[in-house]
């Protein structure tokens, strides 16, 4: 999955549950934003450039990143006594995108990656072309599907946050 679909489809996801769970309500969209490509901005670098592992999802998208995410959360929330301060709604926003590219990029379908270091602390390898991103958006009706369903998803939750402050009393 491309940009759009990560940030948007994460982003609509929040605000359709914004009003289901009340420490939803206190995140900013632009930190659920970031959390939701959180997982490509390490593991990408990582994996084509830096590594030269030809694997883009490596240590960002298993499991266990985002359960310290939200450990990060809970352990912030306790320490502080305050789950509505900067650190805590920062990490939930975090961990919230984290955990919801592991669902977008099906992560289920690569359980060595996902569940790193269940199966050994080997990291799988793969082969990495650049044109491959192209290849994707061009030929794969997921990536169309998403990226689609990502930008008005991002449309309809923007419209919303406009509503919503327009509606606040000054």
């Amino acid at each position: 999955m491309f940009l759009l679909g990560h940030i948007g489809l994460t982003v609509g996801l929040a605000e359709a549950l914004r009003g289901r769970a009340a420490w939803l309500q206190a995140l900013d969209p632009r930190w659920i934003a970031v959390g939701a490509m959180l997982p490509d901005l390490i593991d990408k670098p990582l994996g084509h450039w830096i590594l030269d592992w030809g694997n883009g999802r490596l240590w960002g998208h298993t499991l266990l990143f985002a359960l310290v995410l939200w450990a990060a959360w809970g352990l912030t929330i306790r320490q502080t006594q305050n789950p509505r301060g900067p650190v805590p709604i920062l990490l939930a926003a975090l961990a919230f995108g984290s955990t919801a590219h592991l669902l977008f990029d099906r992560m289920w379908e690569l359980h060595a990656t996902l569940l790193w270091p269940a199966f050994g602390w080997e990291m799988p390898r793969g082969h990495f072309e650049p044109g491959d991103w192209v290849t994707a958006l061009l030929t794969e009706p997921y990536v169309w599907v998403t990226e689609g369903a990502g930008a008005v998803a991002l449309g309809w939750a923007w419209s919303r946050t406009r509503a919503r402050k327009a509606a606040a009393p000054a």
